[in-house]
Formats: C-alpha cells, sequence, structure tokens
C-alpha cells in the first residue's frame, strides 16, 4: 500500500510539473519591436547572451533563440523546433543589442536586395565583437561539379537541386548563389572583419560556412550605401537601361531595409 502511495504521488507530480516544461512558441508581432516581446514572453533576458537562430527548421540550438516561420508555412517538416515564429525580413533589433547571428541554409533564400538588407540590419544589431555566421550552398564548387565528366546526369540533379532549391513551398527556391570570394567582398565592403571560410560537404552537396565579426560601428545610412554601391556589381553595363534597373533594385532594398 506504502508503495502504491509513493508510486501515485510520483505520478501526480510528473503530470503538474510536465506542461511547465512545454512552451509553445511566440509568435512576433511585425508591429512591435523584437527584442521587448522576447523579453516579455521570458525568451530572453538583459542577463545572458543575446544569439538568434534565424530560420532554424528542424534544428533547435541550445542558448539560442531560435526563429522561423510557422507550421502553416512548412509543407515537409515534421517537428518544429522554434522559440519564435516570424518573417526573417521583419525582426527589428537596437543597435549594438546582439551578441551572434547564425543562419543555415537560409540565406540563400533571399534575393540580392532583400540579402543586402539583412546583412545591413545584422550589422546594425550586433554587438562590437559580435559574430555573424552564414552557411549556404557552395556555388563555386557546385558548378564545378556540374562542368565536370565525373559526374553522371543524375547525380547532377541532385547537385541543381542543392543549388535552386528543393521547390516544395513558395519560399523553397535559392534566390542568389554565394561563394568565397563574393561573401568576402561584401561582407568586407559592409565593414565585417575576421573573416574565415569553412568548407563542408554531404553527399553530393557542397556548402560554405563564412564567420565575420563586427569590430566597430558604423552609420546605418553609410553601410546601406556601400550596399547599393554593391548592387552595381549585378549590371552589365552602364547603359540606360542597366542604370534605370539599378535604380529599381535601390527601391526595392530601401523597402526591405524598412520593414
Amino acid at each position: 500500500m506504502k508503495q502504491a502511495s509513493l508510486i501515485l504521488i510520483a505520478l501526480i507530480s510528473c503530470i503538474s510539473t510536465s506542461p511547465a516544461t512545454i512552451q509553445a512558441a511566440l509568435t512576433l508581432d511585425s508591429s512591435l519591436e523584437t527584442l521587448s516581446q522576447l523579453s516579455n514572453a521570458n525568451i530572453w533576458h538583459s542577463e545572458i547572451p543575446l544569439r538568434l537562430h534565424l530560420g532554424c527548421g528542424e534544428n533547435r540550438f541550445s542558448g539560442y533563440v531560435n526563429i522561423d516561420y510557422p507550421p502553416s508555412e512548412h509543407t515537409v517538416q515534421k517537428t518544429q523546433a522554434a522559440d519564435v515564429y516570424a518573417n526573417l525580413m521583419t525582426l527589428s533589433m537596437p543597435q549594438n543589442s546582439v551578441d551572434e547571428i547564425r543562419s543555415h541554409h537560409v540565406f540563400e533564400h533571399f534575393d540580392r536586395q532583400n540579402a543586402l538588407a539583412l546583412l545591413c540590419k545584422w550589422y546594425n544589431w550586433l554587438k562590437v565583437d559580435g559574430t555573424l555566421v552564414i552557411e549556404t550552398p557552395d556555388f563555386d564548387a557546385s558548378i564545378k561539379m556540374l562542368t565536370s565528366s565525373t559526374y553522371s546526369y543524375e547525380q547532377k540533379q541532385s547537385v541543381l537541386r542543392h543549388v535552386f532549391g528543393s521547390h516544395e513551398a513558395y519560399w523553397a527556391v535559392h534566390w542568389d548563389g554565394w561563394y568565397r570570394e563574393k561573401f568576402k567582398k561584401i561582407l568586407s565592403t559592409l565593414g565585417f572583419e575576421n573573416i574565415t571560410f569553412e568548407l563542408t560537404q554531404w553527399q553530393l552537396t557542397r556548402n560554405i560556412i563564412v564567420r565575420a565579426t563586427k569590430k566597430v560601428n558604423r552609420d546605418f545610412q553609410d553601410v546601406a550605401s556601400k550596399a547599393k554601391y554593391i548592387l552595381r556589381d549585378s549590371m552589365v553595363d552602364t547603359s540606360s537601361s542597366e542604370e534605370n534597373m539599378w535604380r529599381i533594385w535601390c527601391q526595392l532594398f530601401d523597402n526591405a531595409l524598412n520593414q
């Protein structure tokens, strides 16, 4: 009887404490500042470093605020790892508030204007000595595989999927290609320093991880102006039609920057 009572008490204890260990993900209000919402929801507090894992998918990183689209936007993903549901373009943080920003196989899903707008925002959010970590498909290594006679037609289709995305959802498209030279040119132009690279592979996928550091505060508008200058690298020539194209890109960049 005593043993049965002890078992019953233990079961009641488990039932009463289990809900407290499960916290539903916060859906951010894009009209409000992000940091205060994280604090109010007890997802983050000022005594601990603020590390953002953006586009977390099914991978939950301990010690990070894991952010992703809500389940309604996913088609294949079976589990949810996010602490926060949000559109990454609408996040807003104070200057010098974030210790680390990390994204794995997310950045390639943004077109040139949006990607540059994100880099400008991230630079502004990071504290001095804050770290940026981005992993994308390695476009350079993938192209070399596609032009090699070593791989079969079927294998090259797998490489192409890795380069251009899986296409099972509206967001599952890769809008741009990233590789060592491009990362180094763009990140250094925007002010990042201590840029290092790591090349990885899994089956037929070739990937690149870049790490960079913010060492000094820079005027946000100056960083944004440099980003617009970077957009000119994608012009075919300096004809009037290409100049008009660049101005449209700049307008789209401004729109993204102000989201």
